[in-house]
Parts: structure tokens; sequence; C-alpha cells
């Protein structure tokens, strides 16, 4: 592949293809669908809002089964003697102690009669050797809660509490969306209250994104579009695309808007997402009817874990 020029004159005359229409004069009318397209469609919240489900079924199937869940053992305990009722292995765990080798963890099945006389039955999990049926164990009995009980050395939990650490993968997704939420919120007060300018393609460049495994650069586009705001100073929008075509389209130059205090905070019309539709009189359309779609996600990932937490709590 022959050398990529760094930099491009400017494409030549715009072309009038679907040029959107002119934005009327701020303040905008924003449709409810075009706000929720633009605070629940962006990238941020298409892959936090996902994050947040998978990690909060996580935080349901191996936290809440944890021992950070169980409090009490660091009070006065009780010792008395059980007796195993049933063994199963439910998995195997690498050890390196004293040569690799394999250990098995076992889910331990035991009767114990506590101080207050009642005989019970409970669980334990660990690695440990074979405790066949009948098997005479040391448990611990909780004095103040006689039913919470483990065999000395085992869990009373299936899974150990330092997997507590699971509660950031859905704190991790939250983020994004919450940061999703501000990064639609600015662009909206852009489409409501902000300014419109005619930008002009000053310059183009061809970028390397990125490599191939072999090591064949991938290029792409950086567009430079100047514009000259209320205060009669000029300012430069960079973008990045592979699409340029959809940026020369319109005659007088592309329509961006930018913040009449900040005018270096701007956006080109044609870089958001879905392209908003504007209609005659200048004002934002409502998206098509796929524009409430992205609102299914979140609904989904919130009602359905609050009804979950509900459940476990009454339970």
């Amino acid at each position: 592949m022959g050398r990529v020029p760094d930099t491009e004159p400017a494409a030549g005359p715009y072309r009038r293809a679907d040029a959107l229409p002119r934005l009327a004069e701020a303040p905008r009318r924003l449709p409810r669908g075009l706000r929720a397209r633009f605070a629940f469609g962006n990238p941020l919240s298409l892959i936090g809002w996902p994050v947040f489900g998978v990690g909060m079924i996580l935080v349901w199937a191996v936290v809440l089964n944890s021992e950070v869940m169980v409090r009490g053992w660091d009070g006065q305990l009780d010792q008395v003697t059980g007796e195993v009722l049933v063994s199963e292995v439910t998995g195997t765990k690498q050890v390196d102690e004293g040569g690799p080798h394999y250990d098995s963890e076992w889910k331990v099945h035991y009767r114990y009669v506590a101080h207050d006389g009642r005989p019970r039955t409970s669980v334990s999990w660990g690695s440990t050797r074979l405790l066949a049926r009948g098997v005479p164990v040391e448990v611990e009995v909780q004095h103040a809660h006689p039913e919470r009980s483990r065999i000395k050395g085992l869990r009373d939990r299936r899974f150990a509490g330092g997997l507590v650490w699971l509660v950031l993968i859905p704190l991790g997704g939250l983020g994004l969306a919450v940061g999703g939420l501000f990064w639609g919120g600015r662009v909206l007060t852009l489409l409501g209250r902000g300014a419109v300018a005619r930008a002009r393609l000053v310059e183009r460049r061809q970028v390397e994104q990125s490599r191939t495994e072999a090591g064949t650069p991938i290029y792409t586009n950086q567009l430079t579009f100047e514009f000259r705001a209320a205060d009669g100073e000029l300012y430069r929008r960079t973008i990045r695309t592979r699409n340029v075509d959809r940026f020369v389209d319109e005659a007088e130059g592309e329509q961006i808007v930018y913040h009449p205090m900040i005018p270096s905070y701007a956006r080109l019309m044609d870089e958001l997402p879905g392209r908003p539709r504007i209609g005659e009189d200048g004002q934002l359309g409502s998206p098509d009817q796929w524009g409430y779609v992205v609102l299914v996600l979140p609904i989904l990932m919130v009602w359905s874990h609050l009804l979950y937490f509900v459940f476990w709590w009454l339970s």
C-alpha cells in the first residue's frame, strides 16, 4: 500500500443530496421520543445497562450466597457435636501448596442440637475430606442465633466473602449508564438552546485508526470544520468518520449547533446519532417508531432487579 498523504485539501463544492432543513432559532421544542433517544440510546447507555443487568445477576447469585451476607461469627460461639447426613461434591479447585493438586468442594448436610435443646439441620460448604454419613463433626453455633451454624473449618454459605468485588460490575455498568444520561443531556441542551451556524470543511486528513493482525494500518478520515460564532470569532470542530459523503451534502455548509456561552462546545447535526429529523418549520421532529425502544432496556433492568430485591427482602 502506498503512502497515504497526511493532508488533503477540502472537498470541492458541496453536493445537495438529503440536506437537512435549517434549524429554527432557540429555544426549540424537544419531543419526548427525541429526549429518550439521546438519553438512553447513546453508546454509553447501550453498554452500561446490559453490564448493570448481568452484574446484578452475579450479585444475586453469588454475593447474596457468600459469607459477607452473614453477621455474628465474631460474637459468642457455642461448640457442639453434630452428625453428617450426606455430602455432595460441588466442584474442584486447584491448590498449589505442597505441589499442584485439586481439592474437592463439598456441600455437607448435618444435624446438631444447640444450647436451647432444639435439633436442627443445616449445610456447610468448603474443601475438606469426604465426610461420610454418620461421621461426628464439630459444629460452631452462634449463641444469639442458634439457627446459624457451620462445621468448623467450613463456610455457612456457598461462596467465600472475597467475591464481594463482583458488586463492582453492576456499579461500573450503572456508572456508564449515568454517564450516558449526562452525555445525552448535554446534547439535548445544544439541540434545544444552542445557537446555529454553518460550518465549512477546511481540512481533510487520513489518519491511522488501528492496525490489522498482520500490521497493516487501517485509515479513517479526519475532517475539520470551521464556523463563525455570534461573537465574531472562528471556531473549529474536528471529527473522524469513514462516511465522508454524509458531511459534505449541504451546499451552504454543514449545520452546527454550539453553546452560546462556550462556542467551542459544538456538534455537527450530521454527527449526532440517528441524524435528528428537522421539520420544514425548523423544529426538531420525533424519531421513528423505534425511538422509544431504547427505553425497554433500562426499564427491564431496573424493574426486574427491583422486584427480585423486594421478593428476596420479604423472604
